[in-house]
């Protein structure tokens, strides 16, 4: 059904999209509960750069240890970034 079946046709236009989830593993996550909390941390406050939206679970010294910009914003940072980052934190919990 195109456009041109509504009087008016409306001033959009319609797409369909489809997602696709990844396989589990694709990204080598060690503890996937850690890597969605330190997600969901960095973007609940998503105009906070990582040093402030990470505090008490990150500091600034292991973000930039794994080339992440502590003052970057957590819509740029990549997901294999998040990874490492998941995966670091993990391993310094099992080493305490």
């Amino acid at each position: 059904m195109g456009r041109d079946a509504f009087d008016p046709p409306p001033d959009v236009t319609s797409s369909v999209v489809r997602l696709v989830p990844l396989p589990a593993g694709t990204y080598g996550i060690d503890d996937e509960a850690r890597f969605a909390r330190l997600v969901a941390q960095a973007f609940s406050q998503r105009r906070k750069t990582l040093r402030n939206a990470l505090k008490g679970l990150a500091d600034a010294p292991i973000l930039e240890s794994l080339g992440i910009d502590a003052s970057a914003r957590a819509e740029t940072v990549t997901v294999e970034a998040y990874v490492l980052l998941a995966n670091r934190l993990a391993e310094q919990t099992r080493e305490s």
